[in-house]
């Protein structure tokens, strides 16, 4: 349990009780692991992506199937005022000029099952 708020300022450590301790059990904190895109250990770009895989942002995937090539950053550009200093950049170097109905691109992030127990 993190420590909130101290109710009673400037008292000695054996004083310290539960009474004048305020708990956050933080029961809704947010499960998504690295969505400021801030950890890239594996790479900070990787270029001419044609299938999907674990790219740049550590457990972020990229997936994608007959949609051209394509390169991945970690990014500086990023919204303003929302206090996020990364983001997961996108580029089509390639494009395909005609995606079938079965074609896909998108990003997923897979969770591990201990970060979904409350």
């Amino acid at each position: 349990m993190a420590i909130d708020k101290i109710t009673t300022p400037a008292i000695a450590d054996d004083a310290v009780t539960n009474a004048k301790v305020s708990y956050n059990n933080n029961q809704f904190r947010n499960i998504i692991i690295n969505g400021d895109m801030s950890i890239a250990q594996r790479a900070t770009s990787a270029t001419g992506k044609t299938t999907g895989d674990y790219y740049v942002c550590d457990r972020w995937k990229e997936d994608m199937s007959s949609m051209g090539t394509w390169s991945f950053s970690q990014s500086t550009t990023v919204p303003s005022g929302q206090g996020f200093a990364s983001s997961l950049k996108y580029d089509c170097t390639t494009a395909d000029a005609s995606p079938a109905a079965g074609d896909k691109l998108y990003f997923q992030l897979r969770f591990d099952g201990g970060n979904l127990q409350y």
